[in-house]
């Protein structure tokens, strides 16, 4: 099902956005933890995804293989910090290459609305000292918009 409402800020270190979709909270987490799922819908429009891990679980992996409509291919990934099904999902995320020192922590909550789910993800660009950590990576003008693709073949049962 379609999204009925989308909206989004960004003010400097923080992204968010909220997102209404027309589908119950179970199937709109489904749609974040099945990697048949995720390859179909994440990225802006023309991409073409390969979700190489996705290991839900605190501790577990991510890794997408992003092809652009451009040629470009993209390589992200990142760690589950906590996942509590179908409510919430903390992740670190990373695009290879961009941004060294900072690290992206990103917090999405699914909140049932009568057989509707909001959706409401904070990224929060945090800086790491030099040697501190891996390469990792902030927000761009993509964050909201890497998830304006219809997410309707994955709601429909």
């Amino acid at each position: 099902m379609a999204a009925a409402a989308h909206a989004g800020t960004f003010d400097g270190s923080v992204v968010t956005f909220t997102r209404t979709f027309n589908a119950p909270r179970d199937r709109v987490f489904e749609a974040w933890t099945d990697p048949r799922h995720v390859a179909r819908w994440w990225g802006p429009h023309g991409s073409i995804n390969h979700v190489r891990a996705l290991d839900v679980r605190p501790g577990g992996a991510w890794r997408i293989e992003q092809h652009a409509p451009d040629g470009a291919v993209h390589h992200f990934k990142g760690i589950y910090l906590e996942v509590v099904a179908p409510e919430r999902i903390v992740n670190t995320f990373h695009m290879e290459g961009v941004h060294q020192n900072k690290l992206m922590i990103e917090t999405h909550c699914f909140e049932a609305l009568d057989g509707r789910t909001r959706l409401t993800t904070v990224s929060r660009l945090e800086v790491i000292p030099a040697g501190e950590a891996g390469p990792m990576t902030g927000p761009s003008r993509t964050a909201t918009r890497g998830h304006d693709r219809p997410m309707a073949p994955v709601m429909t049962p």
